[in-house]
């Protein structure tokens, strides 16, 4: 079963090498051209405070659900690590996409242990 984790850049900046021995990092945004990133569009109306939490969600979610019908193999590889971090540029504490695909992982039979600290 994968044990997946999320963390911010800034973290993975002062942890990397310990994050490293024990997790498989996964890079999921726009800058790093993840499938699993939200839009461009997305990310500069939700930090512009065009586009609330809740649309994000619902815009986040149809991409998900449309990679999975296109790619589900995306997934699957993900699944079939042992641990997983989950990274991208928001701030910890912050509302983020990356803990709306820890959340997918787990309805997908994944552990979910929240944020590294």
């Amino acid at each position: 079963m994968t044990s997946i984790h999320t963390a911010s850049m800034s973290y993975i900046n002062r942890y990397y090498e310990e994050t490293r021995e024990r997790h498989s990092i996964i890079f999921i945004t726009a800058k790093h051209k993840s499938p699993f990133a939200p839009t461009w569009d997305m990310v500069k109306q939700h930090k512009a405070g065009t586009m609330s939490d809740e649309e994000y969600t619902d815009l986040y979610m149809k991409k998900m659900r449309a990679l999975w019908k296109k790619d589900r193999s995306l997934f699957d590889e993900i699944l079939d690590e042992p641990s997983v971090v989950l990274v991208c540029f928001c701030p910890t504490g912050k509302f983020c996409h990356r803990h709306l695909l820890a959340n997918i992982f787990e309805k997908l039979g994944a552990t979910n242990y929240g944020e590294c600290t």
